[in-house]
């Protein structure tokens, strides 16, 4: 059998299992994104089957673009836009998953006007 006649080199882990202090992902500060992102895209329009699909892909991209600015290291960040007509319906939205309390989280706002309503959820996972 052959011995180790070598120096043995030592490194340190650096797999990072949380976010560092002041990354983690704040459910506050994004539920103002799309607030104020909801308020300022959606006020005055009026709801239109024909043009909604490229309306909630826009709204996604946005949403998404102003939600990483924000600098969440090593999070991934799912955006889901829903639009619908206000027909004097009630709508009830639901989801289920799998994750880490202590570090993943959502943000949701739901915006309504006379013609449409739109709900837009932000999910956040940490990746070690």
């Amino acid at each position: 059998m052959d011995s180790f006649t070598g120096e043995l080199k030592v490194y340190e882990n650096t797999y990072q299992t949380l976010p560092l202090p002041g990354k983690k992902f704040n459910p506050e500060a994004v539920n103002k994104i799309i607030q104020s992102t909801l308020h300022a895209r959606l006020q005055k329009t009026k709801y239109s089957a024909k043009e909604s699909p490229q309306l909630i892909q826009s709204l996604c991209s946005e949403l998404q673009k102003a939600i990483q600015a924000l600098d969440y290291d090593r999070y991934k960040i799912i955006v889901q836009v829903t639009v619908g007509e206000m027909l004097g319906q009630g709508c009830f939205f639901g989801s289920r998953g799998l994750w880490d309390t202590q570090t993943d989280s959502f943000a949701t706002y739901t915006f309504q006007n006379g013609s449409l309503y739109c709900v837009a959820t932000a999910f956040a996972f940490f990746t070690p």
